[in-house]
């Protein structure tokens, strides 16, 4: 027997496909900037996600989504923004706004490289415990 389903059944809510009004609305309500690092474009440039993901139990009201580039979204993946904030020391995600000054996606990289060192580092002083 086989069985079919498609995994959309199991949400709560059904992804969204956002009106251009709506996103327009949300990206001249971030001064037409990435939350993440700042940098300006159309609104054709960014991607909308949602603060708390979906896969986590984030809503699709607009409340719960901004405006990334590509590259800070597919960074971000399936952080919180909380998650995301606090991991490339951005400041607290109650009441953000876009950095003023453009961050640079080379200071996102080396945050992320020394993290990732800092955790092999743990991992294998973990392992190494008994010997």
């Amino acid at each position: 027997m086989i069985f079919i389903f498609n995994l959309w059944d199991w949400d709560d809510e059904p992804r969204k496909k956002y009106s251009k009004r709506e996103r327009e609305l949300v990206w001249k309500d971030q001064g037409k900037r990435c939350m993440y690092c700042g940098i300006r474009g159309e609104v054709e440039y960014f991607d909308m996600d949602h603060k708390n993901p979906h896969s986590k139990g984030g809503s699709n009201s607009l409340s719960n989504i901004h405006m990334l580039c590509s590259p800070c979204n597919k960074r971000k993946s399936k952080m919180t923004d909380s998650e995301f904030r606090k991991k490339f020391k951005l400041g607290p995600s109650r009441g953000a706004k876009p950095p003023k000054k453009v961050i640079k996606q080379e200071v996102f990289k080396e945050i992320a490289k020394k993290a990732s060192a800092k955790r092999r580092k743990k991992k294998r002083e973990e392992d190494d415990w008994f010997w």
